[in-house]
C-alpha cells in the first residue's frame, strides 16, 4: 500500500480491518486462487480502478501506518510502562 500498488488479498486474518474493499484494495470473495487469479485481472484490467485504488492505499497507509506514527506509539508505550 505504502509503494502506492493496488493490493488484493484473500479474506483471511484481519485484512478486512485493514483493507477497505474496492476503495483501498481488493478482498477476493473466497480463499481460492481462482478467486484471487480474478480479482487480480479485474484491477490489471480496469485502468481507473488501479489508479483509484492505488492513491487511496497509499493515502491511506501513510496515514494509518508511518514511521512517525509508528515511533509516537512506541514512545508512547514507554512512557507509560515507564509511570
Amino acid at each position: 500500500m505504502l509503494a502506492g500498488k493496488p493490493v488484493v488479498v484473500t479474506p483471511a486474518g484481519s485484512f478486512k480491518e485493514i483493507i477497505k474493499d474496492g476503495e483501498t484494495g481488493i478482498i477476493t470473495k473466497t480463499f481460492s486462487t481462482k478467486s484471487l487469479a480474478e480479482s487480480i485481472e479485474k484491477v490489471l484490467d480496469d485502468a481507473e480502478l488501479f489508479k483509484k485504488i492505488s492513491s487511496n492505499a497509499k493515502k491511506d497507509a501513510e496515514k494509518r501506518f508511518s514511521l512517525k506514527l509508528w515511533i509516537k506509539q512506541t514512545e508512547n508505550t514507554f512512557l507509560e510502562v515507564a509511570k
